[in-house]
């Protein structure tokens, strides 16, 4: 089903590049969703998986559904605040752009009034970012090349990397550079490996002067850590390189301006994205491009617990990516003879079968294989499979086809059958109970039920006393009449239905099963109700947007509801 979904959803006009609220994959914050600010620097996610956001009108927790907000009247001691991480006993570090320090542990602020030793954490700058040592020690950084190290006894200590710069270490004479440090970790032995403007290098931390050049070819503007202790380096050539163990070196292809890089990650699928400021979002696959966002000032980047994909602004809050995204194939209107589809049909074991109203097609293995079909039951608007792997399609109140014997041509991309019938039966729908042994049909006026898949003059053909909106089974396999008011029918009769009598009058436009005890109902396009236990829920109220245009079409898969419209 999710497969179906995706084939639908990628026709839809624009979804490519657009980055409107209407796109199902793309959610966007603002200050008109609770933000404080447009401008977000930094995104984090915590170990209870609350999302938060730097800012510089405070710092943002968002529990999925609303934000609350820190600011200096909540104990911050700035609203500016540039960086955000979490240490291993759960406390939220905040990094301020005035150099100080605090954290909020519990719901709690912590600043340098209430905790002393803060006030030892404050440098030249502000911190970058730390690290955890063995001994559970952390270890603050700043790019002015400071490390304020913090023990479990809350004692802090300050050491200066790179004390002394030698000809070894920069061999320009009468020049000092500006060393900039960029990234910090600690080697297994007791030594620091620093990333730097200069270089990667390795300082001994008993022999605090020992300083060890691992690389003085790699000046760094920019590293971004990734999994498996891959690196992401901008170098001050205009480079993106990808390091690996041993310093081994990739350069991956960019093609924008390597230094409006601001932002990059590597997902748990290995696809790499890029936020580039004026220049949007990039995500590349074995160092292609798959996608670009035409994201505003796109700063900072994170994959959260459930692979989404969340994006930082400068001037235009937060964007929120599906990960099923990239999942997607689209195909476009020369695989269907360049005209659009109007009906997609799951046929497990087969393929996805779909249909220009014209012609059949089936997509199997990502190929698409023709079959004609006569033009007596054109235009083609009903697709069904029967349990012995017959196809049935027709055109609504008008004419069926059957095909036995179905297989692709691999040679022609042409589908062969066996048998073709035609039927001059009129047909609205075509339902099938639980287990799929009863196929029942109906047109306007009249149902039929048949065991064998095929209508012929053995059927009994039952007329109703009103239209027939619609019909489908219920979670206790009973049929169901959707007309004037809704029934259940039963021996050829129509029973009231009290369960949905609040919905008489009106068209259930659609109905699906959420699970062996929960059915959902679309109420004339523009109404989504839950009835579970005998009891009716309101999804539609349950959205934060609410819908402006007809719901067409309902799926359900792994947990996830989706929704389809003409927009």
């Amino acid at each position: 089903m999710r497969t179906v979904l995706f084939f639908l959803i990628a026709f839809l006009p624009g979804f490519w590049t657009s980055i409107s609220a209407q796109n199902p994959y793309i959610q966007h914050y603002t200050t008109s969703s609770g933000l404080p600010t447009n401008t977000i620097y930094q995104i984090y996610q915590d170990s209870h998986k609350f999302i938060w956001f730097t800012s510089d009108a405070g710092v943002v927790k968002f529990d999925g559904s609303s934000f609350t907000t820190y600011r200096k009247k909540d104990g911050l001691s700035s609203n500016d605040i540039v960086r955000i991480k979490e240490d291993s006993k759960g406390r939220i570090w905040l990094f301020n752009y005035n150099g100080s320090v605090n954290f909020i542990y519990k719901n709690k602020v912590f600043n340098n009034k209430n905790t002393p030793y803060l006030n030892f954490l404050m440098g030249k700058g502000f911190v970058f970012d730390f690290y955890t040592d063995f001994s559970q020690t952390i270890h603050f950084y700043t790019w002015q090349r400071e490390v304020f190290s913090l023990d479990t006894a809350n004692r802090v200590s300050k050491n200066l990397l790179f004390n002394a710069i030698t000809p070894e270490l920069y061999p320009i004479r009468n020049y000092i550079p500006i060393i900039k440090v960029l990234y910090l970790s600690k080697a297994p032995a007791d030594e620091w490996i620093i990333w730097t403007s200069i270089g990667a290098f390795k300082q001994d931390l008993q022999q605090k002067r020992k300083i060890i050049i691992l690389d003085s070819t790699l000046h760094c503007r920019a590293v971004f850590p990734a999994q498996n202790k891959t690196l992401y380096i901008i170098t001050f050539y205009n480079q993106l390189l990808k390091v690996t163990g041993r310093l081994r070196r990739e350069k991956i292809p960019y093609p924008g301006e390597v230094g409006k890089i601001k932002s990059i990650i590597e997902d748990s699928k290995g696809y790499i994205w890029i936020a580039a400021y004026d220049e949007g979002v990039y995500c590349l696959k074995n160092n292609k491009v798959v996608r670009h966002f035409d994201i505003k000032n796109a700063l900072g980047l994170i994959q959260d617990h459930e692979n989404n994909i969340w994006i930082s602004s400068q001037t235009d809050g937060i964007y929120v990516i599906a990960h099923d995204l990239l999942e997607q194939n689209h195909f476009d209107c020369s695989h269907f003879d360049n005209m659009g589809l109007n009906r997609l049909c799951d046929f497990p074991g087969m393929g996805i079968w779909c249909t220009n109203t014209k012609s059949a097609f089936l997509l199997k293995n990502d190929v698409f294989y023709k079959l004609a079909v006569p033009k007596e039951i054109q235009p083609l608007n009903i697709m069904h499979k029967f349990k012995d792997q017959t196809l049935l399609l027709g055109s609504v109140s008008n004419r069926l086809c059957t095909f036995d014997q179905i297989k692709p041509q691999v040679k022609t991309r042409q589908i062969a059958f066996g048998k073709r019938n035609i039927y001059q039966v009129a047909v609205k729908k075509i339902i099938e109970d639980k287990l799929g042994f009863i196929t029942a049909m109906f047109d306007q006026n009249w149902i039929f039920f048949t065991n064998r898949g095929l209508p012929d003059a053995r059927d009994a053909f039952n007329s109703l006393s009103e239209r027939i909106n619609n019909a489908f089974y219920n979670t206790d396999d009973e049929l169901v009449i959707n007309a004037k008011k809704n029934y259940l029918y039963r021996n050829n009769k129509l029973l009231p239905y009290t369960v949905l009598s609040r919905f008489d009058g009106a068209i259930i436009s659609d109905h699906l099963f959420l699970n062996d005890s929960a059915e959902l109902f679309n109420i004339d396009g523009d109404s989504l109700y839950i009835l579970k236990n005998n009891r009716f829920y309101n999804l539609t109220d349950a959205f934060d947007t609410p819908f402006r245009s007809q719901i067409n079409n309902i799926y359900f898969d792994d947990s996830t509801l989706y929704l389809a419209t003409f927009k």
